[in-house]
């Protein structure tokens, strides 16, 4: 028999069948889901097979199905996300990563900019911006344009989590990466692979388990 910590109480299935209450990730699991969910945003080359298998390892403790498996196999999410990340990338990407796409450029009263969306260096890409020149923080912009790209903000969502500030992660997740639904709703508009939105599914999976923390 296994043996169940105080934590791992039962809960009893619609059969009558106890089960495992699914038990919260770690910090260390949230952490390192946050920098590999960074990488596969910011790298701009082919997976390959054990890095596919360690993120889906990973995105398995945040999202799993209701049987415990992992919703993807990695060859699968492999042969799906290479064949498709080209159009997260580029100055012409289909679904671009940057926040202030998503957002209203400002919300400043009489702007004639206020409330419009689709465009880049917004009011949100200005505090990121700023956010990261406060931290001594620099970004490549050889690699990406803006600092509201997501692969930084993730990145330094995983900073302040290792830092030990997780009431700043909160609130940072909060303001930043409050867009994912909109993102997500680019990639079903374009009819990508359910295995395509995996990445971002567990990115708004994250964000919620991180604002919990509050």
């Amino acid at each position: 028999m296994v043996g169940l910590t105080q934590n791992q109480k039962l809960v009893t299935s619609d059969q009558g069948l106890p089960e495992p209450r699914k038990m919260r990730p770690s910090m260390t699991d949230l952490i390192d889901l946050t920098y590999a969910l960074s990488a596969l945003f910011g790298i701009d080359t082919d997976l390959n097979l054990g890095e596919a298998a360690n993120l889906l390892n990973l995105v398995t403790k945040v999202s799993i199905n209701s049987d415990g498996r992992s919703n993807n196999s990695p060859k699968s999410f492999l042969r799906e996300w290479n064949g498709c990340r080209r159009l997260f990338t580029g100055p012409k990407a289909s679904v671009p990563l940057e926040e202030s796409i998503y957002k209203p450029w400002t919300d400043e009263k009489g702007h004639p900019l206020r409330g419009v969306t689709g465009l880049t260096w917004g009011d949100c890409t200005v505090h990121m911006r700023d956010t990261l020149e406060r931290c001594g923080i620099a970004y490549d912009p050889a690699m990406f344009s803006s600092p509201d790209h997501l692969a930084i903000i993730l990145e330094f969502v995983g900073f302040l989590l290792e830092s030990g500030r997780p009431e700043e992660a909160v609130a940072f997740s909060s303001d930043h990466l409050d867009w994912l639904e909109s993102l997500l709703t680019r990639t079903q508009d374009l009819k990508l692979s359910e295995v395509v939105q995996t990445p971002i599914n567990a990115v708004i999976q994250l964000r919620e388990l991180i604002i919990s923390l509050n």
